[in-house]
């Protein structure tokens, strides 16, 4: 991320609390930022809004304890606190950065005064505002990708995986149900044959911030896997959204149901924590890049947890074709009898977009 930014540089600041403003003559301003600028600070106070020159503030000057949205030029954005003034800059804190710097020269010039409009228009306005939806509402969409490996020679062995996702997206919600077959021979012998089914509600409460419920499950032979079963609900919260479609980071955390059932073994049943982050990103423009990451523990033994990871690359053949090359990776703290830990799987295919 990049702190030392060009003019272009916006801070959104809308949701600030609990902003504290110290004055060369000692006093202290609290309210909440309307809005920063290579001047000044506006602050809300008491109902009224007041705008202070940086010059007219003393160490550390400004102090927002709550989160703000932190936009760039280029459309990109960073959640983050205001620790202090220092130096002719702003001293701020963002999740993995303890301490970024922000040059109040490099912040947007004070806007000039807007006239006053008539109360019937304003009020017809904020009205509008009101209604826009969170999301953009998106009607029955999805992807289907035949994946797989194929060697002919001095091995036998071929992996085939079948990948299937359908999604919807209202005004606030958003569905997405998926499912996945693989089957796998090397020299005769199986070595893949599994079934995985699954769907995921999200409820925005703003743009930032969603409420999730799920449901997964998945038998796999191979693993001596005859069910597992993970359900659950959560949050989960966006760090940040670039300028494209395809440019965002989340994470989520959460509790789930966790029931496994093994060949000759007792069945477990478990309250789980869950932790996860979703990473998409845009590479040298037509490469697109997922990041899927997600951890499972029972809160009774938590060595007994399972890590996933699903990286996908991706990139258009037509409009409705992609190239897709997918890694998987899965690690459990205790497998079954008679298999391993970690289990990896590469695979390259189409995907066709419906």
């Amino acid at each position: 991320m990049r702190w030392m930014v060009v003019p272009l540089l916006m801070l959104s600041l809308a949701n600030a609390q609990d902003a504290r403003a110290t004055l060369e003559s000692g006093d202290e301003l609290q309210g909440s930022v309307a809005g920063l600028y290579a001047e000044g600070v506006a602050m809300l106070v008491e109902g009224s809004e007041r705008f202070i020159p940086w010059v007219d503030l003393k160490a550390p000057g400004l102090r927002v304890t709550s989160d703000v949205a932190v936009m760039f030029g280029n459309g990109d954005r960073v959640t983050a606190r205001v620790l202090r003034l220092e130096d002719d800059a702003l001293v701020i804190a963002a999740t993995f950065i303890p301490e970024g710097r922000i040059p109040t020269a490099a912040l947007p010039p004070r806007p000039a005064p807007t006239p006053e409009r008539p109360a019937q228009e304003a009020a017809e306005t904020s009205a509008e505002e009101a209604a826009k939806p969170i999301l953009d509402p998106a009607d029955w969409n999805g992807s289907v990708a035949l994946l797989g490996t194929f060697r002919k020679g001095n091995t036998d062995s071929g992996l085939f995986q079948l990948n299937a996702t359908l999604k919807r997206q209202w005004t606030s919600d958003r569905l997405k149900l998926y499912g996945s077959v693989a089957y796998g021979k090397t020299e005769g012998e199986h070595t893949a044959g599994s079934i995985m089914a699954g769907g995921k509600w999200d409820h925005f409460y703003h743009e930032d911030f969603y409420s999730y419920t799920r449901s997964e499950f998945e038998y796999d032979k191979i693993k001596n896997l005859d069910l597992r079963v993970t359900s659950g609900i959560g949050a989960g919260v966006n760090l940040w959204r670039g300028d494209k479609d395809h440019q965002s980071f989340d994470l989520e955390a959460g509790v789930d149901y966790l029931h496994q059932s093994y060949d000759s073994e007792t069945p477990r049943n478990d309250a789980s924590g869950r932790g996860a982050f979703v990473y998409k990103n845009r590479l040298f423009g037509s490469w697109l890049l997922s990041e899927e990451f997600e951890i499972i523990f029972p809160f009774v033994d938590p060595s007994d947890f399972i890590i996933s990871s699903t990286t996908k690359l991706q990139t258009a053949l037509s409009k409705r074709w992609n190239l897709q090359n997918t890694f998987e990776v899965e690690y459990s703290g205790k497998p079954a009898d008679d298999t391993t830990a970690l289990d990896l799987r590469l695979l390259v295919g189409l995907e066709y977009k419906f």
